[in-house]
């Protein structure tokens, strides 16, 4: 039987004052993401639905609380290693995990 999920903390705020329409960039692969609407926050951070710009794909971005990156490293490491070793995952896709940077804001 699954155990209940029981939130950590409290809501983060959303990150950076990100709102619809911001331009994320990938520090890692240069790819671009259009922030569409903000799906939710907890402990480590906001998840927003955005819309890749490339291939124009919705995409979910999870964007870390500047704190908690760190303390996530290993767990992300540890997450690879098991997605390669079993060839699962437990969502459908992980497209990538890299540092980003809001490079525009609308009505900047």
């Amino acid at each position: 039987a699954r155990a209940a999920m029981q939130p950590l903390a409290q809501p983060a705020e959303p990150a950076s004052g990100l709102a619809p329409g911001a331009v994320l960039r990938s520090l890692a692969s240069q790819a671009t993401y259009t922030a569409e609407r903000r799906l939710g926050a907890g402990a480590f951070g906001t998840v927003w639905l955005c819309r890749e710009g490339q291939r124009g794909e919705r995409r979910a971005v999870k964007l870390l609380c500047t704190g908690r990156a760190a303390a996530l490293a290993a767990e992300v490491e540890q997450l690879r290693r098991a997605v390669e070793a079993s060839g699962e995952f437990c969502v459908p896709r992980l497209y990538e995990a890299a540092e980003a940077t809001v490079f525009g804001q609308p009505g900047s």
